[in-house]
Parts: C-alpha cells; sequence; structure tokens
C-alpha cells in the first residue's frame, strides 16, 4: 500500500522547497504513473509501457536500459517476459503483492532511468541534431553540459553529460533548435 504523504501542515514545519531538477524528476514520475498499463486477464497480467516510452523522452531514447533496469528491479517480485520492447507478460513471485504496489513500482524505477544524465550521443538522437551542431552549441554555451563522464576505450576519454530537464525543455520547444540553427547559417 502506497505511504500517504499528504500529512497536515503546521506552522511551525519549515516549507519544503525542491530544486528545479527534484520538481521535473516528481514531473517525471506523475507521467509515468499514468502512463503505465497492468491488465489482469486470469493467470496472466499483462504489463504496458507503451503510454510511457511515448511521452517520455527519457524512456524513448534508452529502452533496452529502461526494461533491463525495471526486469532487474522487479525480479523479487516477479518475472518479466518482454513480448515487445513496451510489453511484458508478468508471471508474480510473490503472491501477496497487489498490481497498484507494482505498477507505482514499475513507474518508480522507470522514472529512475529517466533522470539519468544523457550522453551527447543519446542528445543528437534526443534531438534530431547533427554532433557537429551538438560541439558547436556546447562550445558556445547554448547547449550547458551538466557534467562529465569518463570512457576507458583503449584510451581514457572524457565525454560531456547534459541535465534530462534541459534535453526534455530543448525538445519540446523546438523552435529554440530553428532559432539556433538559423543564427549559425
Amino acid at each position: 500500500m502506497p505511504i500517504d504523504l499528504d500529512l497536515p501542515v503546521s506552522a511551525d514545519m519549515p516549507a519544503v522547497t525542491w530544486s528545479p531538477e527534484e520538481e521535473a524528476r516528481a514531473s517525471r514520475l506523475e507521467l509515468i504513473r499514468a502512463a503505465v498499463e497492468l491488465h489482469e486477464r486470469d493467470p496472466i497480467l499483462r504489463l504496458s509501457l507503451e503510454r510511457c516510452f511515448e511521452g517520455c523522452i527519457g524512456l524513448k531514447v534508452r529502452p533496452t536500459q529502461a526494461r533491463r533496469h525495471l526486469k532487474s528491479a522487479l525480479r523479487d517480485r516477479c518475472v518479466l517476459r518482454w513480448q515487445s520492447e513496451t510489453v511484458a507478460i508478468v508471471q508474480m513471485i510473490e503472491p501477496g503483492t497487489g498490481l497498484d504496489l507494482l505498477k507505482e513500482l514499475a513507474a518508480a524505477y522507470l522514472a529512475e532511468v529517466t533522470g539519468e544524465p544523457v550522453t551527447p550521443r543519446l542528445l543528437v538522437a534526443a534531438l534530431g541534431i547533427t554532433s557537429r551542431e551538438r560541439l558547436r552549441w556546447t562550445k558556445d554555451g547554448r547547449l550547458k553540459p551538466d557534467g562529465s563522464v569518463t570512457i576507458k576505450r583503449g584510451q581514457l576519454i572524457s565525454a560531456p553529460v547534459y541535465s534530462m530537464s534541459d534535453v526534455e525543455f530543448l525538445a519540446d520547444n523546438p523552435a529554440i533548435i530553428a532559432r539556433w540553427r538559423m543564427d549559425d547559417a
């Protein structure tokens, strides 16, 4: 049973303030929570994530990672057998697990994947830009890296990573990218 977080607020309690990143994470969780579909047909449960993948760019660019993370995270409660990219057959291991709890857990674990920083390759795929544009816009400050990741490919290579919130904002506002392209022309 989900925990009720709607606690009464008293005057002596400090106000909770969320950073923009925390607010974005909460909004992604709500979006995913609303999109997870769990259908029960005796004795089969069918988990459909199609609306999640369509509505959340963080899942759209990382489908394999999302499926793997969900399967691993739920392995103590159920067995997932993927029928397609977005649909799984669920076999319960723990008989007391309710459908609402399973749906809530699936949404929470998928939201974890969506909040991870975006690598250059995923950024290019998510925004439909070229590698040259990404390099140019990062260099002149229009795309702001959120940090870096070090990869070992024969030698150590450092690559910038970008905030998922920034990527979602740019994906939702393609006019910004169009204007950047016009400015560069």
